[in-house]
């Protein structure tokens, strides 16, 4: 689900004429029909589809399609799902996640979408355990967990940045808005860095082509 907010952008918006099931059961998901072509959205307020300026309509579709998103994403049975399931979407960290998925690498993209695995969730996948023992640092008192790499792992200390404050700015690389730029570009860069890393060694690397 998160790579339907960072890979949307501004592609998502009204078409010309409705005349689909599919075109009205997405505009069902902005909110509540309170009228005749007028929506209720709890955060973006009413839409009103024959009278509202389009660029308006449109902007309104895109922000309620990313809280859906979101709040599927928090929903899923995951660890960072269940971490983040009570931080709030909102547009000025979107935007900001957008503008790092524009000029990364797809190792940083991965990052972003929470695609970015660790060797102990690997491990999950394909053994149904996780064991201790960092096959990076050779530590085998650690579980090389993906908050183990990014921030603790010695092998990955080079070039560092501080460790985020921000919970998913800390697991998704996705920065607060108040945060400093170049540190943002410094995070992503490094986790992305460590996803290259593991990703050699990742079971679902080997024997074929990737297109993550």
């Amino acid at each position: 689900m998160l790579s339907l907010i960072v890979r949307a952008g501004r592609k998502l918006c009204l078409v010309p004429t409705l005349s689909g099931l599919d075109q009205m059961d997405g505009l069902n998901l902005f909110g509540s029909l309170v009228a005749p072509w007028q929506w209720q959205h709890t955060h973006e307020g009413i839409l009103q589809l024959l009278q509202d300026d389009k660029s308006d309509c449109d902007h309104k579709l895109r922000e309620s399609w990313r809280r859906f998103c979101w709040d599927n994403f928090c929903a899923q049975n995951r660890r960072d799902s269940r971490q983040f399931a009570l931080e709030p979407y909102t547009p000025a960290r979107y935007r900001a996640a957008r503008r790092l998925f524009g000029h990364t690498s797809k190792h940083g993209r991965a990052v972003l979408t929470g695609a970015a695995n660790s060797p102990s969730c690997y491990q999950k996948m394909y053994e149904h355990i996780a064991t201790a023992g960092c096959g990076m640092c050779r530590d085998c008192l650690v579980f090389p967990d993906w908050y183990h790499l990014t921030w603790k792992c010695p092998c990955f200390a080079a070039g560092r940045p501080p460790e985020p404050a921000d919970a998913i700015q800390l697991r998704l690389a996705w920065p607060p808005s108040d945060a400093d730029p170049d540190y943002n570009d410094a995070v992503l860069s490094h986790m992305a860095a460590v996803r290259a890393k593991v990703w050699t060694f990742a079971p679902s690397s080997r024997g074929r082509r990737t297109h993550d």
